[in-house]
């Protein structure tokens, strides 16, 4: 599978991409991973001031692929369907724009929708949540048909925004949000889960419908980096995931799958 890293947001603006192959690392640490899970795990939320209810589930420490979550699913993947690149080169663009007061932000509530929240650093009880539009726009000159946005992991690789590399602190999404995608590889002793949203099917580039925005929300339970003045949203790892079939013939959620092989080309694209 090709992958790419979605740079951190600070304010709005364009997000860069980075390629990567860690998932034999995933394997070599999987048992390790799975070691206090629970603690990194979370219960849904209300956020005083607006309302809004979230429910969060975290990725896995250290940039390591996939969410903690499992095994209740809503539809389930292989190395061998039909995966893209996400950013320079890639199948899919993508442009973001911060949506301003952020939700919640304990490192400052009066910035926030919640300005009488309690002061602080963010946590899984209290965590920072800010909403972002991503507007996603096919490449290509073909039309990318069922077409899925895929979240595997944080990216804490140094960027120029945070040149030390981005914190190792709990980075989650809202599941109220995205499905949950059951990813099986040879060679895992467990499967993957990703977070995904819908793009639909997206025109060949140039064509009216060869964009879908989308609504991202990030969830941080830590201290976020500054850049000057300006908190930076943590970057992602993302791929593209095409021709994903119809809600009506996905996969039940904890039904079996059949395992495709793959070449070592697809893994590490």
């Amino acid at each position: 599978m090709t992958r790419g890293s979605l740079r951190g947001e600070s304010g709005a603006g364009a997000q860069g991409v980075r390629g990567s192959c860690r998932f034999e690392r995933w394997i070599a640490w999987a048992a390790a991973l799975a070691i206090g899970l629970s603690a990194a795990g979370a219960s849904a939320l209300t956020l005083a001031s607006t309302g809004t209810v979230i429910d969060p589930v975290y990725f896995h420490s250290g940039g390591n692929f996939g969410l903690i979550t499992g095994p209740a699913f809503n539809f389930a993947v292989t190395s061998a369907d039909d995966w893209r690149a996400v950013g320079s080169g890639g199948a899919l663009s993508i442009q973001t724009a911060l949506v301003t007061p952020v939700l919640q932000n304990p490192q400052s509530p009066t910035s926030s929708q919640n300005p009488l929240g309690p002061q602080g650093t963010p946590t899984t009880a209290n965590p920072f949540v800010a909403d972002s539009i991503w507007t996603v726009t096919n490449t290509t000159k073909g039309k990318l048909n069922n077409a899925y946005l895929i979240f595997e992991a944080v990216n804490l690789t140094p960027t120029t925004l945070v040149p030390g590399g981005y914190p190792n602190i709990p980075v989650g999404i809202d599941k109220n949000l995205f499905s949950i995608v059951k990813y099986t590889y040879p060679g895992a002793k467990s499967p993957l889960f990703f977070g995904a949203l819908s793009l639909g099917s997206l025109a060949p580039n140039g064509s009216a419908g060869d964009a879908e925005q989308v609504r991202v929300r990030y969830i941080v339970a830590g201290a976020l980096p500054q850049n000057g003045v300006n908190l930076v949203m943590p970057p992602f790892s993302a791929a593209a995931l095409i021709n994903v079939p119809e809600p009506g013939t996905l996969v039940l959620v904890g039904s079996g799958v059949v395992l495709l092989r793959a070449t070592r080309r697809r893994r590490c694209a």
